[in-house]
């Protein structure tokens, strides 16, 4: 096999491992082969077709620990965010199902990246803004939220040992490595524009996350400001790269209960509202106090 030239890569030049480049290579043209074949078929097949990213793709390259899904995200102030080509999990949570393989419905805090899989980018990208729109609606309630949140309650009891607490609460929060309250949103795309600066240019005017492009081997990332271009089959690595970051940070779980309670819409400490699990209208309860959990009697 001939050794593929030097690429230029931010501003050196790289020479990508060839092995790596071959297998990416056949990768993606497989991809963009069934997607061809499948061009005159109806919507429905098309739909199945564009599942190819998951079975043939991601979901082979990931380790089996990681679940590749489709379905409903809700939050928990009720939001939902329609059905969602891919969603990728975090293992340390559950999601509903009806029965298997049917769509599921995702608790926010369990989803650590979306993916919207198109046919065609330019004909398509309004309904990839209004996913945005609904998924970027969504809130993540991670642990650290939660302790800042009862630090608010003790705020609200207005004495001096309540006060000390909740600062307690604030720094122990500051200690946690969160994700971001929303949840990243990536779209693949098999077609899309001929160059990267259109495709820069509708990225920045929406609350995509990032956008791989099959066909012109494009991906571009709206946060970082990554554009790569010209690196042929390595898009697909740096887009698993980018999933991957999601992936690894790890959530500080707090517990998920309040889904079953609608604790997000209770009153402070003094209201007359129960506030679920670990808190009472007297106040908060020091069951859902983790700095006072984290302590021994007397200390």
């Amino acid at each position: 096999m001939t050794t593929p030239p030097p690429t230029r890569f931010a501003d050196g030049f790289v020479q990508p491992n060839r092995h790596i480049t071959a297998r990416l290579t056949a990768m993606l043209n497989l991809l963009l082969s069934a997607h061809g074949g499948g061009g005159t078929m109806s919507a429905a097949s098309k739909g199945a077709e564009r599942e190819l990213f998951v079975n043939s793709f991601l979901s082979q390259v990931f380790p089996p620990h990681f679940r590749f899904g489709s379905g409903d995200i809700t939050d928990s102030e009720e939001n939902k965010s329609g059905q969602l080509d891919v969603v990728i999990e975090f293992p340390n949570l559950y999601s509903f199902p009806i029965w298997h393989s049917a769509p599921r419905l995702y608790l926010a805090e369990g989803v650590a990246v979306a993916i919207e899989i198109k046919s065609d980018l330019s004909n398509q990208w309004s309904e990839v803004e209004a996913t945005a729109k609904n998924i970027k609606s969504l809130r993540r309630r991670f642990d650290d939220y939660r302790i800042r949140e009862l630090a608010d309650r003790y705020d609200a009891m207005n004495d001096g040992k309540s006060k000390l607490r909740a600062y307690e609460l604030r720094e122990a929060a500051a200690c946690l490595t969160a994700p971001t309250e929303d949840i990243p949103l990536f779209v693949v795309g098999y077609n899309g524009w001929a160059n990267a600066e259109t495709l820069c240019k509708h990225l920045g005017n929406s609350q995509v996350d990032a956008v791989l492009q099959l066909d012109r081997q494009f991906f571009v990332a709206r946060g970082s400001g990554t554009v790569v271009q010209d690196m042929g089959p390595m898009c697909l690595m740096i887009f698993l790269e980018f999933i991957t970051n999601c992936l690894h940070v790890t959530p500080p779980q707090s517990s998920i209960f309040h889904y079953a309670t609608q604790a997000e819409s209770g009153g402070v400490a003094g209201s007359d509202q129960q506030e679920g699990p670990g808190t009472t209208n007297s106040g908060p309860s020091l069951r859902s106090d983790p700095v006072t959990r984290r302590r021994t009697p007397g200390s």
